[in-house]
């Protein structure tokens, strides 16, 4: 239906949130008060962050500021039908930013070709060794993802997303807006 559309998830991603679900429905009640919220996650961690972003954006009262959620090197959660979802709220997409590294394989793994039934959402800032680049729309966030690694048996390694931020942030100016 319109109100409810149907959509499919990573199952990996989902199982790992149903582990922790009891964990993260307690969490949702204690964070559910306060004024600014960060929700981080590394790898599949990213992928469980942004399911918890969406469990929380979804009984979210809107005269509250909405909490936003930061991944680093997530593989993508969800198809079609949870874009659409997401679109359906308009400020939604905005909670979103995906970080990820052109040496990390991890968020190019369920993606097969460029008909992949995972979609991206949110905002995608792809980070190279010397540069760094945002997307918002779905289809290039996957033909970046296709193309940056040329070698897809690259193994999975450590990536420094540590270091990617630092050096982010030695990058851009920052203003404190407290």
């Amino acid at each position: 239906t319109k109100s409810n559309p149907i959509f499919s998830l990573n199952i990996t991603a989902v199982s790992l949130f149903c582990v922790n679900y009891q964990k993260l429905d307690q969490l949702k009640s204690e964070v559910s008060s306060s004024p600014k919220l960060i929700i981080t996650g590394l790898a599949l961690g990213g992928s469980i962050a942004s399911l918890f972003t969406l469990l929380l954006l979804d009984g979210f009262d809107s005269r509250k500021k909405k909490p936003l959620c930061i991944t680093f090197g997530s593989p993508l959660v969800g198809d079609k039908g949870l874009k659409k979802s997401i679109s359906h709220s308009s400020s939604w997409n905005s909670c979103f930013l995906h970080v990820v590294s052109c040496n990390d394989p991890l968020p190019r793994k369920f993606i097969t070709d460029h008909t992949s039934s995972y979609v991206p959402f949110g905002t995608f800032l792809v980070c190279y060794d010397t540069y760094s680049t945002c997307f918002e729309n779905p289809d290039s966030v996957l033909a970046v993802l296709e193309t940056s690694i040329q070698d897809r048996s690259q193994v999975f390694g450590s990536i420094e997303y540590g270091t990617i931020v630092e050096r982010l942030h030695r990058k851009a100016i920052c203003k404190d807006t407290a």
